[in-house]
């Protein structure tokens, strides 16, 4: 299952990679617009570059609904692993060698899951790039339609922005690296010190299946503050009437 999974990483990869690259393209033909005299033509060049915009967006569209379900459960599979292979490490005396096939094994679905994150959040970089570029354009002294058409491009632009998500439950970029290696560094503090207990014959009612529902709890208390600090920054409706 894994094995499948890690194959269906590598396709995010080359989907993020494609689109990535067609990103940098748009970037790259919207110095175009600027240089081009005729009113007509740079009129057909920014339709070119919004119905190519379209054709990502609905590229994206499609990998979210086949891919989305798909890494939601490698990225769970990989943090109930990871819990595992600690616990495996810190509780049971088997010989060193296997302990560190334990963690190898499970260090290869880790870099997989980078991958796939860096790779994400490198293409909504680009798309941010170009929503960025429509602005550029747009500040600069030319006919006023044409500024109208390429702020109204960029609205597209940002309606339209690549972003993988994991069937919903949270966008893939890269702040998710910090959240996933502090609640796997959160549960290994706390299992080492559950069995640094244990060795000095301290009474702890805790228990490993405790010390995984704090390790969930952490994760769920980390999103809760992520969106305590996101409504936060919301302005409200009344000051923006006023």
């Amino acid at each position: 299952m894994q094995s499948l999974m890690c194959v269906e990483c590598l396709y995010i990869i080359y989907i993020a990679n494609l689109l990535e690259k067609r990103y940098n393209f748009i970037s790259f033909k919207l110095n175009d617009v600027i240089n081009i005299s005729d009113r007509r033509n740079k009129c057909l060049l920014v339709y070119k570059i919004v119905k190519l915009l379209k054709i990502c967006f609905k590229i994206m569209e499609k990998a979210n609904i086949i891919f989305g379900l798909q890494f939601f459960t490698f990225v769970v599979v990989v943090m109930v692993d990871g819990c595992y292979t600690i616990s495996f490490s810190v509780y049971t005396d088997a010989d060193i060698e296997t302990k560190l096939m334990a963690v190898i094994g499970d260090s290869i679905y880790l870099v997989y899951l980078l991958a796939v994150i860096i790779a994400c959040n490198n293409l909504e970089k680009s798309g941010y790039n170009v929503v960025d570029k429509f602005y550029e354009l747009a500040s600069k002294k030319i006919n006023k339609d044409i500024k109208n058409d390429l702020l109204l491009c960029a609205d597209y632009a940002a309606t339209w922005r690549p972003v993988f998500s994991a069937a919903g439950f949270f966008d893939i970029r890269q702040t998710n690296i910090n959240i996933l290696l502090s609640n796997m560094i959160s549960y290994l503090i706390a299992t080492v010190q559950s069995k640094k207990e244990e060795v000095l014959k301290i009474p702890n009612p805790k228990t490993k299946i405790e010390n995984f529902t704090i390790f969930v709890f952490s994760v769920t208390s980390l999103e809760y503050k992520f969106k305590k600090v996101k409504n936060r920054n919301k302005v409200p409706k009344d000051m923006k009437d006023g």
